[in-house]
């Protein structure tokens, strides 16, 4: 039920690089086993495939990351994440977060969110806005990385399926449902429809790493910007 993809795809074929669909959710996140190649280090987390389901509801997890701070401010600042029921939401502390005071919230059924085991960063991408963070133990991002794919694959299962929380003020959960970021009404919907289409599975599979490349390439313009920027303030 889950798949990682790598930047350069035709290394690894689609076909080869799936997990059985016995095995979402379970123990370890499949990224120590697929360090070798250097060259393909960001991987990008899949959500449910055609007539697969997951009921199987996670509990509630959260922590401290780093996240980027947004532009024109250079640099990281620590904020404590709560993911539940597929709904990510941030603030400074958890006593800030259990006072309804939130800074932040996307839903990561309808992002696309890939990994980079060796700088412990992940990138979460819900359209309008992107996250980027960073994990300072390895653990704990080993640890992120598998719980973000269990709340998305329960998240995509309750959008697609029904469930829980499409019972909870029209398909959105109560946490966070103040903030925006987060897709709602027919277009969210249309877009779950299509992370678990996968026929056919290869269109899914191009689109998914044309996404990555563009991450890529934005990711390394934003970095020559903010050293030309360093450079002139010198």
């Amino acid at each position: 039920m889950l798949r990682t993809l790598y930047c350069c795809i035709s290394a690894h074929p689609a076909g080869n690089a799936g997990i059985g669909p016995n095995s979402a959710g379970g123990g370890g996140t499949g990224l120590s086993k697929r360090t070798s190649n250097r060259s393909c280090e960001w991987e990008i987390i899949e959500g449910l495939k055609d007539g697969q389901r997951y009921d199987r509801k996670p509990e509630p997890f959260s922590g401290y990351l780093h996240k980027k701070r947004k532009w024109p401010l250079k640099g990281w600042h620590k904020r404590f994440f709560v993911v539940d029921k597929g709904i990510l939401v941030y603030g400074k502390s958890p006593s800030e977060v259990n006072r309804g005071k939130l800074h932040g919230s996307l839903d990561i059924g309808l992002s696309v969110i890939s990994a980079k085991l060796k700088e412990k960063r992940l990138h979460i991408d819900a359209e309008e806005f992107i996250y980027h963070l960073k994990a300072k133990q390895q653990d704990a991002f080993v640890e992120w990385v598998e719980q973000l794919k269990r709340h998305r694959l329960y998240r995509q299962h309750v959008l697609s399926y029904g469930g829980e929380m499409a019972t909870e003020g029209g398909g959105r959960p109560v946490v966070g449902s103040g903030l925006g970021g987060s897709g709602s009404g027919s277009g969210g919907q249309h877009r779950v429809q299509w992370l678990v289409d996968s026929a056919p599975l290869q269109a899914v599979t191009t689109e998914l790493n044309h996404t990555q490349q563009a991450l890529n390439q934005l990711s390394r313009i934003l970095d020559r910007l903010e050293s030309s920027a360093a450079d002139s303030e010198v």
